[in-house]
């Protein structure tokens, strides 16, 4: 046997060892979400100013979530982009588009954050509980506001995509579920919000559903 022999025999061991070692391409989910929506808000009507129903488009770092508002003032569409870190939102009864910059957190402070075991299941799917509790401050404008997001691998995205998204601490919250949420509850003193997975469709989605219609005015948002 020659020294190229040898090394070539090598070579292959050492190709097998590193293919046997790799990692299949992490699987996140593509597709449409619907969830049923309960609003409780003071001041407001109890399908303001989100509606009663919420589908969400996913796919890759490419969220868009559209509200079925028909209130004035209400949100009809949320779309975020990974790349810009910024939300463009379509409100009820006007042409302009907002802009948001959401990879500021300026209002709000992490107090906790613990993930525990639940028995609720949500479309026969088990999951665990992530719990957030922050603190809203503005000004001399100070109240508590908590979260819940219910969640399991089935709603796999990748974190890493959704880094900078800052704001209300949804990086956090998605980095330890490493997945969307099943079911969202948002409790302050004088608001109480419920999401609740009611259907979901894996499918791909075409990238023109994530675009920005050019043609409307976009206006910057300050939180």
């Amino acid at each position: 046997m020659t020294i190229e022999t040898l090394s070539i025999g090598r070579l292959s061991i050492l190709i097998i060892i590193l293919l046997g070692c790799s990692k299949p391409p992490e699987k996140y989910f593509e597709g449409i979400l619907t969830y049923k929506i309960y609003n409780k808000t003071e001041g407001y009507p109890d399908d303001q100013p989100f509606g009663t129903e919420l589908k969400v488009f996913l796919k890759e770092g490419q969220l868009k979530r559209v509200y079925n508002t028909t209130q004035q003032g209400g949100i009809r569409e949320e779309l975020y982009n990974s790349e810009l870190g910024v939300v463009f939102m379509k409100i009820v009864g006007s042409d302009t588009i907002l802009r948001a910059d959401v990879t500021r957190n300026p209002y709000h402070s992490l107090i906790n954050m613990e993930t525990r075991s639940t028995q609720k299941t949500f479309l026969n799917q088990e999951c665990r509980v992530l719990e957030m509790n922050t603190i809203h401050k503005n000004g001399d404008l100070e109240f508590p506001w908590d979260l819940e997001f219910y969640y399991s691998d089935t709603l796999r995205v990748n974190p890493n995509l959704f880094e900078d998204w800052r704001f209300g601490f949804y990086n956090k919250g998605i980095k330890e579920m490493g997945a969307y949420y099943l079911k969202l509850i948002e409790k302050s003193p004088a608001t109480y919000t419920e999401y609740e997975i009611i259907d979901i469709q894996p499918q791909a989605l075409n990238d023109s559903l994530f675009e920005v219609d050019s043609s409307k005015v976009i206006t910057d948002f300050q939180w």
